[in-house]
């Protein structure tokens, strides 16, 4: 019963998360005068982002709900979706479409340690909130990395930067032991928010195209080092010798 009861929260609190959504949206809209579609894209992208979340969420989550850390991680999905819809409307993005973009993404960014850091301050840590974090961080990745490809700056080997991660869990569909999980790491968690910051520098107009190019390179390889870290570790471990 308490499960259920669970569920229904859980469900009203994304409920809820749609007002935080019209309100991004709304002024995103307005803003960079979008066609009324991006409303509704913005809407679908968040349908199911929650339809996932509930499928997922285990139920074992009851003892002490949702939590602030997770409603956090929420809130940063709201405005990574708010910027990944954007990618639908380049064409019309200004100048100015540009830096309001940025701005939200940066604010997203800048959330990521305070989840974490929720996290442990409420000792409500759990191996579904850090997947949570995760999945959102690349999502925001692959939504900035689409914008600078689109941007014109960098040709499409930019975008490997958001879908890297996507390539992962595909891969580890083919190959078992790329599922397994993973020990924190602060070389991954670093590697994380220069990716971010990268792409926000190559993503802002006053970034020329060479240096978007230089910044792109550099922090593609460093992701790439970074997987094939962690990759390396769970072939070691998966196969024992």
């Amino acid at each position: 019963m308490a499960n259920v009861i669970f569920k229904y929260s859980v469900t009203i609190e994304l409920v809820i998360g749609y007002v935080l959504l019209a309100v991004c949206a709304t002024t995103t809209w307005s803003l960079l005068v979008f066609s009324a579609s991006y409303l509704l894209e913005v809407s679908v992208l968040y349908s199911i982002f929650a339809l996932i979340l509930v499928k997922f969420i285990p139920d074992k989550l009851w003892l002490y709900g949702m939590g602030w850390a997770n409603r956090i991680t929420i809130v940063r999905a709201i405005l990574s979706i708010t910027v990944f819809a954007t990618v639908f409307h380049w064409e019309s993005v200004s100048i100015m479409g540009y830096w309001w973009t940025i701005s939200v993404a940066i604010a997203a960014l800048s959330m990521d340690a305070l989840d974490g850091w929720v996290a442990r301050y409420t000792r409500t840590e759990s191996s579904f909130g850090a997947r949570l974090d995760m999945e959102v961080d690349a999502f925001l990745l692959l939504s900035l990395s689409l914008l600078v490809f689109l941007s014109g700056k960098v040709a499409f080997w930019i975008v490997f930067l958001g879908l890297i991660r996507y390539c992962f869990v595909i891969c580890g569909l083919i190959w078992p032991f790329l599922e397994k999980d993973l020990p924190m790491s602060w070389r991954r968690k670093v590697v994380c928010v220069i990716q971010g910051i990268a792409l926000v520098f190559c993503l802002a107009p006053a970034t020329s195209d060479s240096l978007a190019v230089a910044i792109g390179g550099s922090s593609l390889g460093l992701l790439m080092i970074s997987f094939w870290i962690d990759i390396r570790w769970l072939y070691s471990t998966g196969f024992p010798r």
